[in-house]
């Protein structure tokens, strides 16, 4: 008797073979198993165990997917726009927070609705704010809900990996939420479209960034629209395919900007431990910070190593740049 969940897994397995079709080479390919399982579990906690990973109100648990930026710690929450909320906390070492208000619709499109930092809010000497989250007209201290909004994501930007996070808690102000949908309604579905639609929509960035090959060039403006989390950031994005003994070097121009930050990705997307930022990188007399890529580990303040990964993609970031500016690679000698 064909079930449910017997329909569930044999969609999986279908997924799995086209990913395992897809990959270019056999370090991709060994990579694409784990690659859905993560992605699955994800799909799977979002809609079934989504409430029980609340920390204050929150959900931590951010799928390390798409491109995802290392530095950043992320949080969400589910909205009603009916109701009113208040976002506190204290900001402690964060070198950034980014509040965003966004309506979330299917097939993965975000809408920005409202969006703040901590510039734009009232913050106290020991570094605690709060900030209203409700229908209305926006002021310094509230984000307003429109009729659509239906999800939060916070963006701390923490530089360095010994620093301490922000504290933070989401408090609902209205009236006790209706009961909560049975486990099991309607859940396996969402799951399944969540899961196929992100590996997909993936897939084919991937592919694209394929196409760019040991160079970088700006996102794509309709892949840039579709996900623009934050409205000050700029993203560049390229593939990088090495030899065993072969290295690259990022020039990464100087220009004016409260961030920029650059990560190493496998070919699904998920992101390797090589990263540099501008408080973690230096720069040369000319203002230009050139950055030694390899696949084995070399010495080097500015030095970035696949972990022997012979293709994946790299991402470039900044915040609040003066310009925009394309980092330049060309094969070391």
């Amino acid at each position: 008797m064909e079930t449910d969940w017997s329909r569930f897994c044999l969609r999986l397995a279908k997924l799995g073979q086209r990913l395992h079709a897809a990959a270019p080479d056999e370090q991709s390919r060994a990579q694409a198993d784990g690659y859905l399982a993560r992605l699955t579990v994800y799909g799977l906690e979002r809609e079934f165990l989504a409430a029980q990973r609340e920390q204050h109100g929150l959900n931590f648990l951010t799928p390390r997917i798409g491109g995802y930026t290392p530095d950043y710690r992320m949080a969400q929450a589910r909205l009603d726009p009916r109701r009113r909320y208040r976002l506190r906390g204290r900001l402690n070492d964060a070198y950034r927070l980014g509040m965003g208000v966004y309506s979330a619709f299917s097939g993965g499109r975000l809408q920005l609705d409202a969006y703040a930092t901590q510039r734009e809010i009232d913050v106290d000497g020991q570094g605690c704010f709060a900030v209203t989250i409700e229908p209305g007209t926006p002021t310094r201290n509230r984000l307003p809900l429109q009729p659509t909004s239906n999800m939060l994501i916070l963006r701390e930007l923490d530089l360095r990996p010994d620093d301490l996070p922000a504290e933070l808690r989401l408090d609902c102000l209205s009236a006790p939420a209706d009961a909560a949908t049975p486990p099991g309604a309607g859940g396996l579905a969402a799951a399944q479209q969540f899961i196929e639609g992100m590996a997909v929509q993936f897939l084919r960035w991937t592919q694209r960034f394929a196409e760019c090959r040991n160079r970088m060039m700006p996102l794509p403006e309709d892949l840039d629209q579709a996900v623009r989390g934050d409205p000050g950031t700029l993203y560049y994005v390229g593939s990088f395919d090495l030899a065993e003994d072969e290295q690259l070097e990022i020039a990464i121009p100087g220009v004016a900007c409260d961030y920029w930050g650059l990560a190493l990705s496998t070919y699904w997307l998920e992101p390797l431990a090589a990263r540099l930022n501008h408080a973690t990188a230096q720069a040369d007399a000319d203002g230009v910070c050139r950055v030694r890529l390899s696949r084995c580990a070399i010495e080097g303040i500015n030095a970035l190593d696949t972990g022997g990964l012979g293709r994946g993609v790299m991402w470039y970031r900044t915040i609040n740049a003066d310009r925009q500016a394309v980092p330049v690679i060309r094969a070391c000698v």
